[in-house]
């Protein structure tokens, strides 16, 4: 292709990126905001004054958090403001891609990879959220660049500047650490001679080639028969929960990273075996030239460890002395070495067993490009490779899927694929007079088809709730709705589980407990004690929402971390703006007044939930016509202990009624002369009579017995229709406790 032709095509994929970043881009997700609040929330107590590790417990270097602030204090504090800053720096990671790809060989590979990272569905993802990951992807790409310029022209001074960038990149996340390993190790060799240089590529000759496949392939057939033999010989509870086919199997317990490692080593046997692989002399050689050149290593560690403690000195430890502990300490155990790989392969395999082929979606390019390498390989036996990006891309592979312990989410896997993609398409590219001009069209064609697909799937079906990926659909309504209430109900201070909501809500929340996961999942931090500290600070409202719900669902840790403040919400607070949805979404304002009652209103997966503490009792809802209001539904707190409560079908149709709580029940009171309210439960009915209620007899009374609570249902013309279902016919219902039942 005619150079002239490059510059359009950059713009055109620049503008397909401004495109996919944009659209939609005020759309929320209480599934995955609770991070993109978190920043936000702290960025906006930076510009009030408070300090992160001083006034505000955080577990992430700083400098992302100060970029935010200085960000929205220049163009405003708000979400969308936020991501735009993602938009920004993701923008200019695409220029910089096309520039490395141009420099490591032609605009054609600048173009390509400049496109991959456009359409990716994680970086994609990254950049229309309010994320250090974006930051991430910018340092990485700008060390990238002059990673590239140094192989190039081997002028020192870009080696520098290609450490020192992604040195700055670690007071970012401390995510590019593996990267800045991979990184170092590989500038360390450049600076070796042609000798070791011919041993580094018979070493990357081996470890990258298509026969590897077979060697893998074996070492699994090897590794079943061993571990199923031994299952017969030794039945045990090692035998059957820890010696696992990991890959295959799960990563669930902590002793499958002995099992992983166990693996990783009988691969390198087996790959010496094979190859007949003479590497100790080579090792030698090139330990003792290394060793030579310790004084220009040195200043290449120099100079990725200066920029990077200067920041971190003045804006962490020089903050606060507690800095090296919230971060540092706390981020380095949440996962284990020789776990990543093994996870990432089973999760995958048991995303298509499962029949949920969408979660798969975000490796939807890796399956492609490795399989047009495979192809190639098929046609060709040996590819034409960059050693030096080469060698980058095995030391990354091994650093975040084997030796750190990165939890395997591509999220933070960020650099590891920016890598691979610089090095997938140079192998593509060097395929010569097989990726001619048609070839390559087609490949591109292909490519831009399938990622289009994937791409147009997150952006619009998933948000529409046709997917099944994590997406709370009514994130942005629930919240709006909220809002609108507490603009004339404010509250002093407030505490939301999901910073997101309180940073939405402009809420005046505690600095310090921000980040609820943070505290009580790293840090440990005692649930009942920090329940005691907002008691102390005066929180007079609590906001509960859709991601506490689902994730203490999920996570049985997560879900005895968080109950004792949601006991506290419900048990000593008052609901006084709560909505839902059929499909879970929900948000909770409780304001805490320390009532004197029995039973608890909450609005839950479109119902009226009536809360015997914090365990749900009863689910309210009206019919009319057949036809169930129970789509969504929200309560609002009137005056006192009234309410509003106002149920919706599809159609955005709704019934009202007004309800009041006492002492020991609820009473609720349609305003619809032609709606019935329906009233479920989980337990059984009986007369006045002691008797099961005839389903061709309407009562004007029930006593309904849950668990082992007595509770008392009172209105006209109570139909018993089934088991745990009652039809009220009249417009008041009246549901009191009477007593902790006996029955069993």
């Amino acid at each position: 292709m005619n150079r002239k032709y490059y510059l359009p095509a950059i713009l055109m994929i620049l503008a397909g990126y401004i495109v996919l970043r944009t659209m939609s881009i005020s759309q929320m997700n209480e599934y995955i905001d609770y991070d993109e609040g978190t920043y936000l929330l702290i960025a906006r107590l930076i510009n009030q004054g408070y300090l992160p590790y001083r006034d505000i417990f955080a577990v992430h270097p700083p400098l992302y958090y100060y970029i935010l602030a200085l960000w929205l204090r220049v163009f405003g504090d708000s979400y969308i403001v936020g991501r735009m800053l993602s938009v920004v720096a993701g923008g200019v990671s695409i220029a910089l891609a096309y520039k490395i790809g141009s420099e490591l060989r032609d605009e054609k590979l600048g173009t390509l990879f400049a496109l991959a990272l456009v359409l990716d569905p994680t970086i994609l993802r990254v950049n229309r959220l309010v994320l250090h990951d974006t930051f991430v992807e910018l340092f990485v790409i700008s060390s990238m660049y002059y990673f590239v310029r140094y192989k190039k022209t081997r002028l020192i001074k870009y080696a520098y500047l290609s450490l020192a960038l992604a040195g700055i990149g670690s007071a970012i996340k401390f995510t590019i650490i593996p990267y800045i390993v991979a990184l170092y190790i590989v500038f360390v060799l450049m600076l070796l001679g042609e000798k070791s240089w011919e041993y580094i590529e018979s070493g990357l000759r081996t470890v990258l080639s298509s026969s590897q496949i077979l060697v893998v392939m074996a070492l699994y057939l090897l590794l079943a028969a061993a571990f199923v033999s031994l299952r017969m010989a030794w039945p045990s509870w090692f035998t059957e929960k820890i010696l696992v086919l990991l890959g295959v199997h799960p990563f669930s317990l902590v002793g499958h990273k002995y099992v992983g490692g166990l693996i990783v080593v009988a691969w390198a046997f087996l790959t010496i075996y094979v190859f007949s692989c003479r590497y100790v002399g080579k090792l030698v050689h090139i330990t003792r030239e290394t060793m030579g050149h310790l004084k220009p290593a040195a200043y290449l560690l120099l100079s990725l460890l200066i920029p990077k403690a200067v920041v971190e000195l003045l804006l962490g430890y020089g903050v606060s002395t507690d800095y090296l502990n919230q971060t540092y300490l706390l981020q380095s155990s949440r996962y284990f070495s020789f776990a990543a790989l093994f996870q990432l392969s089973s999760s995958v395999i048991n995303t298509f067993y499962s029949g949920v082929q969408e979660r798969a979606s975000v490796f939807v390019p890796m399956f492609f490009l490795t399989a047009v390498i495979l192809v190639l390989l098929l046609r060709r036996n040996q590819l034409k490779r960059d050693s030096a990006v080469s060698l980058l891309f095995l030391l990354n592979f091994v650093m975040y899927l084997l030796l750190f312990p990165i939890i395997p989410n591509l999220r933070f896997l960020i650099p590891l694929i920016l890598v691979f993609y610089l090095f997938a398409l140079d192998v593509i590219m060097s395929a010569g007079s097989m990726v001619n001009f048609r070839n390559l069209m087609v490949f591109g064609t292909v490519f831009l088809l399938l990622m289009s697909m994937t791409d147009y799937g997150l952006l619009i079906n998933a948000p529409h709730g046709n997917l099944e990926l994590p997406m709370s659909i009514h994130s942005k309504s629930l919240r709006d709705g909220a809002d609108a209430y507490l603009k004339s109900h404010p509250c002093n201070v407030a505490y939301s589980i999901n910073p997101m909501n309180a940073y939405y809500l402009d809420l005046n929340v505690p600095p310090w407990f921000v980040d609820s996961f943070g505290l009580l999942y790293m840090a440990e931090y005692p649930s009942d004690q920090l329940v005691e500290e907002l008691k102390k600070i005066g929180v007079d409202c609590i906001v509960l929402g859709t991601w506490m719900d689902k994730i203490s669902d999920r996570n049985s840790d997560l879900n005895t971390l968080y109950s004792p403040i949601k006991s506290f919400a419900l048990v000593n607070g008052t609901p006084i703006f709560s909505g839902s949805y059929s499909n879970g979404d929900l948000i909770l304002v409780s304001r805490i007044d320390y009532p004197a009652r029995m039973l608890t209103p909450e609005s839950g997966e479109g119902k009226l939930w009536l809360l015997d503490g914090i365990h749900e009792a009863f689910e309210v809802y009206p019919i009319v016509s057949n036809q169930s209001f129970n789509f969504s539904m929200v309560l609002e707190r009137l005056e006192g202990d009234s309410f509003l409560v106002r149920w919706y079908n599809e159609d955005g149709a709704y019934v009202a009624a007004t309800a009041v709580a006492n002492a020991s029940g609820f009473i609720i009171s349609l305003k619809n002369d032609t709606a019935q309210l329906v009233v479920t439960f989980s337990g059984i009915a009986i007369d006045d009579n002691g008797n099961l209620p005839n389903p061709d007899t309407r009562e004007d009374a029930l006593n309904i017995y849950v668990g082992t609570e007595k509770f008392r249902m009172v209105g006209k013309e109570l139909h018993y229709t089934s088991r745990g279902r009652v039809l009220v016919r009249g417009k008041l219902l009246e549901i009191t406790k009477v007593t902790r039942s006996v029955r069993s």
